[in-house]
């Protein structure tokens, strides 16, 4: 199977970024390409930085304008296409699933021994740890884990995931 992988820089411009995507399906199609993966939010900045709440509105609903925009593209150019709705807590099942849910799964899944044992995993092309994310007001609150694990600071973390396990494991007083 020949892959295609988009990876973009994004402006500010949704609109704009889709049509850089659609140019950029249209021209791996035409290289042969039959599976085309895109990165993690490709309609717009990488918001995950920060957080701004004013951003959250850049999730759209499945189906939606986009998953209709490609789900167009890829009739135009004579291929099938499948959205598939997931999530942290249900990754694995849903990759094991039967009937099978979807091909693969990528961007930011951290490699661990439990899937390895039933999925087949990349070498891994990022290693990083774990970020602290606060008010840039509160920046010198927060230096190190001892200064998160209190009672008086609540934590906010992605459930299902491995930073659950971390959260659960390491903060136990906050």
């Amino acid at each position: 199977m020949k892959i295609g992988i988009i990876q973009q820089h994004n402006g500010e411009d949704v609109k704009e970024n889709v049509l850089h995507l659609v140019t950029k399906v249209r021209a791996l199609a035409k290289e042969g390409a039959e599976l085309i993966v895109m990165q993690e939010l490709h309609n717009s900045l990488y918001f995950c930085k920060q957080e701004n709440v004013d951003l959250f509105d850049l999730a759209e609903p499945i189906p939606g304008p986009t998953t209709q925009i490609f789900g167009n593209l890829a009739k135009e150019l004579g291929v099938g296409t499948t959205f598939v709705k997931t999530s942290w807590p249900t990754l694995t099942a849903d990759v094991l699933a039967e009937p099978q849910k979807f091909d693969l799964a990528i961007g930011g899944i951290t490699i661990t021994d439990t899937r390895k044992e039933t999925m087949l995993m990349s070498e891994g092309y990022l290693a990083n740890g774990k970020t602290i994310l606060c008010r840039k007001t509160e920046s010198d609150r927060f230096k190190s884990l001892a200064d998160i694990d209190k009672p008086e600071v609540r934590v906010m973390v992605n459930p299902g995931g491995l930073n659950e396990k971390f959260a659960n494991a390491n903060l136990t007083h906050a």
